[in-house]
């Protein structure tokens, strides 16, 4: 049986591990769960402990009842971080990259170095608010049809491996499929309502690398490059052709990226 962590709170956080060393965690997007990470666990636990949780709501990690916020995925992270064994390197795509984020602002004792990944430390631009919302209210009223997770799946890949990888796409529709309603529905909360910390960027002292798709339909690279940009010294790595999941899309260009930077 796969371990999980019982939070303060008294959720379960389920999560993998594989490898020894030092520790990296990474915290995937929304929707998304620990498997997207799979081919990160091919490369790097020879060299690294390497860790993956499951998101509240996501995967096999216990759905707490909402309303959730930003603060609450930051400080499950950060709890869950406490509980593997601090510092580490932190991951953190999408979602897990704006909870990453404020985890390394606000407790930088627990973070080695940070990487994000086709993520973004503003808040939703407000031209998308009234779209998201529209998501959530259709996910209420609807639940969570086919439809409509196809007519998101541009959001999540390039058209590229789209075309190349139908069972990869059918694997993401079933498991968007198989969540519980309520916790998409809080998930696009977070999403929705997230303050911005680009103001705070510059308190961040630790080694940071942020790696975003050129192709991100989802979170466009302007937002990669505004992070890179408020961070001292940090390295921005754009990936050709990969949407906004590139640890799945361009997992070599991500593993490269990524070891160069842990061993720097």
């Amino acid at each position: 049986m796969s371990p999980t962590f019982k939070h303060r709170r008294g959720h379960k956080i389920h999560y993998v591990e594989e490898g020894k060393g030092v520790p990296v965690v990474f915290a995937h997007g929304f929707v998304m769960d620990h498997t997207m990470f799979a081919a990160q666990f091919e490369d790097l636990p020879d060299t690294y402990r390497c860790i993956a949780w499951d998101m509240r709501g996501h995967g096999h990690s216990e759905c707490p009842s909402g309303p959730w916020s930003i603060a609450d995925i930051v400080g499950d992270l950060a709890e869950f971080i406490e509980a593997m064994g601090p510092p580490c390197h932190l991951v953190g795509m999408s979602l897990g990259g704006m909870a990453a984020v404020r985890v390394a602002l606000d407790h930088a004792s627990s973070v080695r170095s940070l990487v994000m990944i086709d993520s973004s430390a503003d808040g939703l631009d407000p031209a998308l608010i009234d779209a998201y919302r529209g998501f959530q209210s259709t996910v209420e009223r609807d639940g969570i049809t086919e439809e409509l997770v196809r007519e998101t799946v541009p959001l999540f890949y390039g058209a590229t491996y789209i075309d190349a990888h139908p069972d990869a796409i059918a694997y993401h529709v079933q498991r968007v499929k198989d969540m519980k309603p309520e916790a998409v529905i809080e998930g696009l909360r977070v999403v929705i309502e997230r303050g911005s910390v680009v103001d705070r960027l510059g308190e961040i002292k630790v080694p940071t690398l942020v790696i975003h798709g050129e192709h991100d339909a989802a979170i466009p690279i302007s937002a990669g490059e505004q992070t890179a940009a408020g961070i001292s010294g940090a390295k921005l790595v754009r990936v050709p052709v990969a949407g906004h999941t590139t640890p799945i899309e361009t997992p070599d260009a991500v593993n490269e990226a990524l070891t160069g930077f842990f061993r720097g």
